[in-house]
């Protein structure tokens, strides 16, 4: 049940995304079409979907080839808190990532659903898919600062 409300509720947060937002990052080239709300909120299922799978191959695919160089970096800084620098990386990383999903799941639905929304190029996918990436990305860089001083191993 808590599935089914968390899946709800993000395609809430989406549809309104791309509602309110995304048309002005994009300057109106990504758009809803005229179409009822629960369209609009089969949309945001599908975004939450896409973007999630195409953020875990990303994220296998970057444990893989950039997180050992993100630690060798990490081990390699003569910073007074080389676990500052890795959490920085760390964030850079994942806003990276997020990005990356979201212009990808906008592109393919924009392709799989013309009815639903509009977009008309790659370039302006990519300007939508800002809306998503930073409301996601602010709440994952609270919720990794806000946590980091309870994961510190104390001294």
């Amino acid at each position: 049940m808590q599935t089914l409300i968390s899946l709800f509720l993000s395609a809430c947060l989406s549809a309104a995304l791309y509602q309110f937002i995304a048309p002005r990052f994009s300057r109106g080239a990504v758009a809803f079409q005229p179409v009822s709300l629960g369209h609009k909120l089969l949309f945001g299922v599908a975004l939450s979907t896409v973007s999630q799978v195409v953020l875990m191959g990303l994220t296998l695919l970057a444990s893989v080839t950039l997180v050992p160089l993100l630690a060798i970096f990490g081990a390699a800084t003569s910073s007074a808190t080389p676990t500052a620098a890795v959490l920085a990386l760390s964030v850079v990383l994942l806003v990276t990532l997020l990005q990356l999903a979201n212009w990808v799941a906008t592109m393919t639905l924009g392709r799989l659903m013309p009815t639903i929304i509009r977009v008309d190029s790659a370039s302006a996918a990519f300007k939508a898919a800002l809306a998503p990436t930073l409301v996601t990305g602010v709440l994952y860089v609270v919720m990794v600062f806000a946590l980091a001083p309870m994961m510190a191993v104390p001294s």
